[in-house]
């Protein structure tokens, strides 16, 4: 049985919503509420499922609002690589790479709208972890370790690390390359409760 469990996720659950705002659209990105309780619903099977000792490390949700930004600088540097034709192409993230306005949201509300949720996510992540950790909800009644990555925006973290050009593929302008791969793992490894 595993005595660690790091658990990433949010950028797509960010890229898979149409809208930042309830009542633009019939996807808008999830509420408070609606992210904690989908927290809850990965995290209190999986504690109670865990052997005694074990850790679950809760990695942040990634800045998805530098996407454009970043395919847009990798457009720049490197002539062969087209991000807005491959985003629009294959769909890609459009909640942020999609330059037009879209269900009454233009792209800059979106993405800063898409900051706000995402800083928000990760909070409820460092709310939940210490929830269960101490035991406050009821949920973790065999004292495992539950950490969050996340701390604030002034501490170093995969929700803190601002993607560049260099930290996206040239293929779809999205997923990381190897240098962001590279970053990603240095900060969890860094904030990692077991090294």
């Amino acid at each position: 049985a595993p005595d660690l469990v790091v658990v990433l996720l949010g950028g797509n659950d960010i890229c898979s919503r149409d809208c930042t705002q309830p009542g633009a659209c019939g996807s808008p990105l999830f509420s408070d509420t609606e992210w904690r309780d989908a927290i809850g619903l990965g995290l209190a099977p999986l504690v109670a499922a865990l052997p005694e000792n074990a850790t679950v490390s809760l990695g942040s949700v990634p800045r998805v609002q530098d996407l454009y930004a970043a395919g847009q600088a990798k457009e720049d540097l490197e002539n062969d690589v087209n991000c807005d034709a491959i985003w629009q192409t294959a769909d890609i993230c459009r909640i942020a790479t999609d330059p037009a306005t879209v269900n009454g949201e233009t792209q800059a509300q979106r993405l800063l709208a898409i900051a706000a949720r995402q800083r928000r996510y990760n909070e409820i992540l460092r709310e939940e972890a210490l929830a269960y950790d101490s035991n406050a909800n009821g949920l973790n009644p065999r004292g495992l370790r539950v950490v969050a990555e996340y701390t604030d925006e002034l501490t170093a973290s995969v929700g803190t690390l601002a993607f560049g050009p260099n930290d996206i593929n040239g293929s779809d302008c999205f997923h990381p390359s190897l240098l962001g791969q590279n970053a990603i793992a240095e900060r969890l490894w860094r904030n990692s409760p077991v090294r």
